[in-house]
């Protein structure tokens, strides 16, 4: 069962760094096309208050593979979210 849990825990951040690159291109290609039609403020809130959820239950379940994940896709939706801002 401890295999099992350790598993899952290495899942979820990977799948938490696989979030941060997704979202880390976007900020790429908005870098590059200097522009942020097509892009809502809203829905990056709606993401990193998601990944403040996680990260909090993370801390509450001591789950520092969670948090990992969740914080570095934090750090890359900040900043998509200050270029949107940036390219408004």
């Amino acid at each position: 069962m401890e295999r099992l849990r350790r598993a899952i825990q290495f899942c979820v951040a990977i799948a938490g760094f696989l979030n941060a690159g997704a979202i880390g291109l976007h900020a790429f290609d908005l870098m590059e096309a200097k522009t942020s039609a097509g892009d809502t403020l809203a829905m990056y809130f709606v993401f990193l208050f998601i990944q403040l959820s996680l990260v909090a239950n993370a801390a509450i379940h001591k789950d520092k593979w969670q948090a990992s994940g969740m914080i570095a896709s934090m750090v890359t939706t900040v900043w998509v979210t200050s270029l949107i801002i940036l390219y408004r």
